[in-house]
């Protein structure tokens, strides 16, 4: 006879969670300096939307360029009760970061049959995995998308109704939180019926209860989304068209996954996901998560990759593939010392990236500058203190420069502009010529300002001046702007830090009337 554990030895588990929980507390509020730019853009919808302009980015204009309703519906109900939203949005992202590492401790111990220590210590590869910290803290949705995936295969392992009904609710939690999450919907209810001849009989009934109610939720979204937007798609969708911020090559997406399977071991924990197939206790889970595994690769595929450090797109897959893939270490390596040294590597090796990461977000260069958002909110502020709100300004950084300029913008990435959008979307291929006609389109909506973003800076010459050498310093539709700024007459006004390794260069269209200081000297006047 086993006897009951004393409260001694049920503490002891406890306490060693917290500890590791305040790791990764630790971890975020080490990079809790850094919002990424695209957060700004939700956020900016946010506040329109509690001031009572609706879910529009510019007032009057109803483009969906969001791609995140249930995170964004987080933020509204944050500003409507006057709550800051850089704070909240950071907030939200460490209480899904700490639900996600739950959830993936439930799978660990629902899959071990240790009652001692080890099973907690799988949290430890999670805890101290920068780039979970990262987006935790970024102000973004990606750490709640993670939650609800692990939160499916938590659930998975519960073959009762309750279970269901919870693994449902979070599908669709995904599906509500990023576009590709409505595949996990699909996905969930395609192997939820593929292995229903094994279920009890009143998990068959709820089920075919679960399915219209899930997919008629979707349907009603879809419908109030055309309804109000105008479109079945977010506008995201269109103003990211493959290899629309990177390259049309497959070698992109296959570099993409690569460099995330070597960050943090995570090559280890899939290939023991893989293995856990072997065992039948364990395959339906493992099956599922492979599903996961497919519908965040397929949308890999799509996009080309990524213009963001740190694996955006397959983070999601992290906290459920540690947790699996630990059950397995345990289950296949019965020797703990060897399962404790596999542990102390992988977070020796986390801990060296989580040091490097934030070298890079410090060191300010590309991505890591847009990802840190402070170049975007100073360019915001110091554009808010000389120019009224209704100042037209056309940029691509558009999401602190918009959040804190209070400025209407003209998106020239497309991502909230409908038709810069559908230009990239029907353009038969990437390069100078969409960018031209992107260019075109800017220039007729006669900006009073244009905001350029160079990769290179110019220490040695002042602010005030331009620099020698801008055109060669500039990406993708920025380029065609330029060349086109003396034939509409724009000048030179500014430059304004970007980072450690660029700058934005501000030009302004004739006419405009500007503060005293901004006024150019007449060699000032070409580009």
């Amino acid at each position: 006879m086993t006897a009951a554990p004393s409260g001694h030895s049920r503490l002891l588990p406890v306490l060693l969670v917290l500890c590791l929980l305040f790791v990764f507390v630790c971890a975020c509020r080490y990079f809790a300096p850094f919002t990424s730019d695209d957060a700004y853009i939700t956020m900016r919808y946010a506040h329109n939307a509690a001031a009572g302009a609706g879910l529009v980015f510019n007032p009057g204009e109803r483009v969906e360029g969001y791609s995140n309703p249930l995170w964004l519906g987080l933020l509204v109900v944050a500003a409507k009760l006057g709550l800051d939203l850089v704070a909240t949005s950071k907030l939200l992202g460490l209480l899904a970061g700490v639900l996600a590492l739950l959830f993936a401790l439930g799978i660990i111990l629902r899959l071990t049959a240790h009652d001692d220590w080890l099973p907690y210590l799988g949290l430890l590869p999670l805890v101290t995995y920068a780039p979970l910290a990262v987006y935790a803290s970024s102000g973004l949705e990606t750490v709640l998308y993670a939650c609800f995936l692990t939160a499916i295969v938590y659930c998975w392992l519960t073959p009762e109704p309750r279970a269901w009904w919870a693994a449902v609710l979070c599908a669709l939690g995904a599906a509500f939180t990023r576009p590709e999450g409505l595949a996990i919907l699909v996905v969930v209810l395609a192997w939820r019926a593929v292995r229903l001849a094994e279920a009890p009989t009143s998990l068959r009934r709820h089920f075919w209860l679960s399915v219209p109610l899930a997919l008629g939720a979707m349907a009603l979204f879809l419908a109030a989304r055309h309804a109000y937007f105008g479109a079945w798609l977010p506008n995201t969708f269109y103003a990211k068209p493959p290899g629309a911020f990177g390259t049309m090559s497959f070698l992109s997406p296959l570099g993409y996954v690569r460099d995330y399977l070597l960050d943090g071991g995570v090559w280890l924990w899939l290939a023991l996901v893989t293995w856990a197939l072997l065992v039948a206790r364990w395959r339906s889970a493992a099956v599922t998560a492979l599903l996961l595994v497919a519908v965040q690769g397929a949308l890999v595929v799509h996009a080309r990759g990524d213009w963001m450090a740190l694996h955006r797109f397959l983070l999601p897959l992290t906290p459920l593939l540690v947790a699996i893939g630990y059950a397995g270490l345990i289950r296949l390596v019965p020797a703990r010392p060897v399962v404790v040294t596999v542990l102390l590597l992988a977070t020796a090796l986390n801990a060296v990236q989580v040091a490097q990461v934030h070298g890079e977000f410090v060191g300010g260069r590309y991505p890591y500058s847009v990802m840190a958002g402070q170049p975007q909110e100073n360019a915001g502020r110091w554009l808010r203190e000389h120019f009224p709100p209704d100042t037209l300004l056309a940029c691509k950084r558009i999401g602190g420069v918009a959040y804190f300029s209070g400025l209407r913008l003209v998106d020239t990435l497309g991502l909230v502009d409908r038709r810069i959008a559908m230009i990239r979307h029907t353009s038969a291929q990437r390069g100078a010529a969409e960018d031209k006609l992107i260019a075109d389109e800017v220039f007729s909506r006669l900006p009073d300002l244009i905001l350029l973003a160079a990769a290179a800076r110019w220490d040695d010459v002042p602010l005030e001046q331009p620099p020698p050498d801008l055109k060669h310093n500039l990406r993708d539709v920025d380029e065609a702007l330029y060349a086109g700024l003396a034939a509409h007459g724009y000048h030179f006004l500014m430059r304004l830090p970007q980072g450690s390794d660029g700058e934005f260069a501000l030009y302004a269209r004739p006419g405009l009337a500007l503060p005293l200081q901004l006024i150019p000297t007449p060699t000032d006047a070409a580009p």
